[in-house]
């Protein structure tokens, strides 16, 4: 059950992380298996830092951190989070920070409970900024991207205020204002920039969206 799949900006090799077995998998590309790691959980999110680290994320709520050193890969301190059950990560246009999604939900009891969106400081793993929705009954901020222009992150995923009515969070970078409003009927899976200040967003219904500041 592979959950996610990123090419590495090199274009030398992709990595996949999965569900059953937990584990994060790279492959280099003349099809040979470079990195092979177990993870403490199922792993739903990967991403890659413009030095080459590779960043995943599973639901131990750690941001696990793998680089290529010597030709072989190596993994450093894992990062902290302040959710449980980390689904997503985006990184700035900037490469200075990541946008981290989490699972959290008031029914999901092994998380947190409450849904939260963490940017982290890409140099530190500190974070730089924490946003959580207790006023968020159903569903999670599971889904998180980055704007092109790097001054909006859009968190969503199946947070409902009426059952039915698939809300985002539209968060202005740096200052942090957010701004709410009802983007789909059913769950979003995935958020990735499209020019400079949009996204196209995949919905678990099988359909997709662009969404901008001025229609979202």
């Amino acid at each position: 059950q592979v959950r996610r799949i990123l090419w590495s900006r090199s274009g030398a090799h992709v990595a996949t992380c999965s569900v059953e077995p937990q584990r994060l998998v790279v492959v280099g590309r003349a099809g040979g298996v470079q990195l092979e790691h177990p993870l403490a959980g199922p792993c739903f999110a990967l991403a890659e830092l413009p030095d080459g680290t590779l960043l995943a994320g599973d639901a131990s709520g750690a941001i696990r951190r793998f680089v290529v050193r010597d030709a072989r890969w190596a993994e450093l301190p894992a990062w902290t989070t302040t959710g449980r059950f980390v689904t997503s990560l985006a990184v700035s246009p900037d490469g200075r920070h990541v946008a981290v999604g989490f699972f959290d939900n008031a029914n999901a009891p092994q998380t947190t409970g409450v849904p939260t969106v963490e940017v982290l400081d890409a140099a530190t793993g500190q974070s730089a900024r924490t946003w959580k929705f207790p006023q968020i009954a159903i569903g999670d901020l599971r889904t998180v991207g980055w704007s092109a222009d790097g001054a909006r992150i859009v968190a969503t995923g199946s947070p409902q205020r009426d059952r039915g009515r698939f809300l985002a969070m539209h968060i202005g970078w740096p200052g942090g204002a957010v701004a709410e409003s009802v983007l789909a009927n059913d769950s979003i899976m995935d958020a990735l920039p499209h020019g400079r200040d949009g996204f196209v967003l995949a919905h678990a219904d099988s359909s997709w969206s662009v969404v901008r500041p001025d229609t979202g």
